[in-house]
């Protein structure tokens, strides 16, 4: 669930303070690396910003607000013409005390500078370096702000923050989905004070911005961010008192009693990584805070909920998987069966239906080949309501079905959606194919079990 803004919970006490502006003499750092090896990363943290049509004064209001002491590197890459030469830098100089640069190949990457994607070019970060790569789709299949996400949140992990501003379509949405899987956080503009809302609505479609907020109000949450333990100093709130493990069991406790989930198993690590991670983005001091906010917030235990139990999924995740279970499990039963007879398949875990509608498009795409049909049912289980939800609605982020062949988008999803769909955020799968599918709770598995066992 996102925060629209600032929440008025506990300030954070005892923060790392942020680190002096770098001198002139660190310029240097701009520069590409001498050596093949991993250079000094010299910035807290890495802000990745991605932003398309309306992007340009999204990010001057956001620099004109952003303090240049922060010690954070700031990566920017907005949709160029690739055949022209680019005024960014020039422009965002204007907004900015911060140096500003436009990307060479393995520039380093030094804190409190901007850096700038040049045209007809993907950025990545690794080592602390920016590298340059020439992308091989066609201009209009691009996405180089997923590019550049995903590779942040691989290098940075819980110290990457990547900002979604102003654009069309949805680039930018599945880059998310790393930086969530990771620990990191994600600033999405709200959609009424994007010029252009697409790329905003798509990451919030998703349900994968921490926070949606004007660019004007954004740095005011990234520093709160960046100064927290979670992130200044993570190796400094690890759970080592029997006091701290005691407030850990108390937080699970709520879990339990209120949302129905049992943690208790779990990785202690893995707890520890998450709950800090939801201290982080409220900007609250220590657990015992944190846990007076979980009693007297509904909310923050769904969503304190939903963060311990990750969801990486998508339509047809792992070709290869895929394929197999076509070839191996599918296309036997198919030709086995008679047409008209029943099939019943059960995902468990479903998290927000992706897995259970890329099977019965794989079921319904083998029968159609062979000419049969069946009263095809797949039974979708999820222990998070919202994720369930979701999967009833059938509505996903374009960005999700962008690999999808044209006649697969034809077949499965709605007409509209079909003829609009290259200037839409979001998609709307067929009423058949959601009639195909059924989204339930875990508790109800005896039930449906007989039935789908029948």
């Amino acid at each position: 669930m996102a925060d629209r803004s600032q929440d008025g919970s506990k300030r954070a006490v005892g923060m790392a303070k942020p680190k002096p502006a770098v001198s002139a003499e660190h310029d240097q750092a701009l520069g590409p690396s001498a050596s093949g090896g991993a250079p000094k990363i010299d910035a807290t943290s890495v802000v990745g910003i991605g932003a398309s049509a309306g992007g340009i004064e999204a990010l001057s209001r956001f620099f004109d607000v952003m303090p240049a002491d922060t010690c954070c590197a700031f990566v920017v890459v907005l949709h160029l013409d690739p055949n022209r030469e680019s005024d960014l830098a020039r422009i965002l100089a204007a907004h900015t005390a911060m140096p500003v640069v436009q990307v060479e190949d393995r520039m380093r990457l030094a804190a409190n500078h901007v850096y700038v994607i040049a045209p007809a070019s993907d950025l990545k970060v690794s080592g602390g370096a920016l590298h340059v790569t020439q992308p091989t789709e066609p201009r209009g299949q691009r996405h180089p702000v997923d590019v550049l996400f995903s590779s942040l949140a691989e290098d940075q992990r819980e110290r990457a923050i990547a900002v979604v501003l102003s654009g069309t379509g949805c680039n930018g949405t599945e880059g998310l989905r790393d930086i969530r899987a990771e620990g990191g956080m994600s600033v999405v503009q709200s959609p009424e004070s994007a010029e252009f809302d697409g790329m905003p609505r798509s990451a919030i479609i998703a349900d994968l911005a921490d926070h949606v907020l004007p660019p004007e109000e954004m740095p005011e949450v990234l520093r709160a961010f960046i100064g927290h333990g979670y992130v200044a100093a993570p190796t400094e709130i690890q759970d080592t008192s029997s006091d701290e493990k005691a407030t850990l069991g108390q937080v699970l406790d709520i879990l339990r009693a209120r949302g129905g989930h049992d943690f208790r198993r779990y990785r202690r690590a893995t707890l520890q990584r998450r709950v800090n991670r939801r201290l982080g983005l409220k900007n609250i001091a220590t657990l015992e805070d944190y846990l007076d906010h979980l009693r007297s917030n509904p909310d923050e235990v769904s969503t304190l909920a939903g963060d311990l139990m990750i969801s990486v999924t998508g339509f047809f995740r792992d070709a290869e998987a895929w394929r197999a279970l076509a070839e191996l499990v599918v296309a036997p039963i198919v030709t086995e069966r008679a047409s008209g007879a029943s099939i019943r398949v059960w995902t468990p875990a479903c998290s927000t239906g992706e897995e259970a509608y890329s099977i019965a498009m794989l079921v319904t795409e083998i029968a159609e080949r062979a000419g049969k049909y069946f009263d095809l049912k797949v039974f979708a289980t999820d222990a998070q309501e919202d994720n369930l939800r979701k999967a009833r609605a059938g509505i996903y982020p374009a960005a999700a079905l962008s690999d999808f062949p044209e006649q697969r988008l034809a077949r499965f999803l709605t007409s509209s959606t079909v003829r609009t769909r290259s200037a839409r955020s979001c998609a709307t799968l067929s009423c058949s194919l959601r009639t195909i599918c059924c989204a339930i709770r875990p508790s109800r598995v005896s039930t449906w079990f007989h039935v789908a066992t029948s």
